[in-house]
């Protein structure tokens, strides 16, 4: 499976794409079983050091979303 472009996620999530290529690459995650804006809570969380889980279930799914992200 072809993955997501990270570079592409980053300007989406950034606000920097155009309305065409945001529309693209939504279209792209969807078609891949993603949702975008989880993509987005996914990388700002991984950027962000400080954020933590608190709770289990959440850090289960947050961890799945991941490996299926990486896969």
């Amino acid at each position: 499976m072809e993955e997501v472009d990270m570079e592409k996620l980053k300007a989406y999530a950034a606000g920097t794409l155009t309305a065409h290529e945001r529309s693209a690459l939504e279209r792209q995650c969807r078609a891949k079983g993603y949702d975008p804006l989880i993509l987005v809570e996914i990388l700002e969380f991984e950027q962000d050091s400080r954020a933590s889980y608190s709770r289990f279930d959440e850090h289960q799914a947050f961890k799945q979303l991941k490996s299926k992200l990486n896969k």
